[in-house]
């Protein structure tokens, strides 16, 4: 039932008082704009339970730009979409938490940032749910959870890989995992820091999470659907080289890119090696 101070077919501001099951049972009152009896334009609709709307209205429904504040004092200002919030906009928790970026049907989707009393990092969203972070991973989705059999058993092995197509490892005999070890650039305290270096300075979507005297663990993100994988470097100074393994966590195949992280590591050891070996050799000119 609409109780109209004003009358139909007009843009101007009315004040609205409706009760209708599309708003959850609360009593609301709209104060804005109408067209033929229909809210469209710029206004406010306040519910009787403190909930708050100001912004665009469209065939009588928030579409464009707008402000909601719920009476528990979380708010979302940014775009509409029919109804929903889609599009970019910013969400704030009473607890000072707060993302802003991506929407989609009412739920964060898409990249953007999210902030907390710590700071701030990029994160994205599928759905409503944190998939990735800047400088880790959520333990949802995509992303699985941390293996427990990661790091170097008492006889200076990785875990094995599984039977399924989703994991290098150069202490395995199989064709379909096996790849050969990096070897030395020097002694094992250069080749680390070699290492080191191409996995944070020259590949992408990796972070080091351990870095040992001869041991690396790092997470990797796939470019496409951002799954997790999980890297391990490991030296040892009689063979001179460091075995090297890279598993997904979750799924049968990866398709092979386990085994190309894996060879663009070795090569980018190798070919940094020998940039710097020509760098040191390199005088001045006579």
């Amino acid at each position: 039932m609409y109780k109209l101070l004003a009358n139909y077919g007009l843009r101007g501001v009315f004040s609205i008082v409706l009760l209708s099951a599309s708003l959850l049972s609360f009593g609301a009152e709209y104060s804005g704009d109408l067209i033929n009896g229909v809210r469209e334009g710029q206004g406010t609709l306040s519910w009787d339970n403190g909930d708050v709307y100001e912004g665009q209205f469209l065939a009588g429904k928030r579409h464009g730009k707008g402000r909601l504040v719920w009476s528990s004092g979380e708010a979302y200002e940014g775009d509409f979409l029919k109804g929903k919030r889609t599009g970019f906009g910013s969400y704030t928790w009473n607890n000072g938490q707060k993302y802003l970026g991506q929407w989609l049907d009412d739920q964060p989707n898409g990249q953007g940032f999210c902030y907390d009393p710590q700071g701030s990092r990029r994160c994205q969203f599928l759905a409503g749910k944190e998939v990735a972070f800047e400088g880790g991973r959520r333990d949802q989705l995509f992303n699985g959870l941390r293996p427990k059999n990661l790091g170097v058993g008492s006889e200076g092995k990785f875990a094995p890989c599984p039977n399924s197509p989703n994991c290098a490892s150069s202490q395995e005999d199989s064709v379909l995992h096996y790849v050969e070890p990096i070897p030395f650039v020097g002694n094992i305290v250069e080749t680390m820091d070699r290492i080191r270096n191409v996995l944070e300075k020259d590949m992408d979507r990796i972070v080091v999470r351990v870095y040992e005297t001869d041991y690396i663990y790092a997470e990797a993100q796939t470019a496409a659907l951002h799954f997790v994988d999980d890297v391990e470097i490991y030296c040892v100074n009689d063979e001179e080289v460091c075995h090297i393994r890279s598993a997904s966590r979750i799924g049968y195949s990866d398709l092979g890119v386990n085994l190309s992280r894996v060879k663009e590591i070795r090569q980018r050891v190798s070919s940094r090696a020998d940039y710097n070996r020509k760098s040191v050799r390199r005088g001045p000119r006579r």
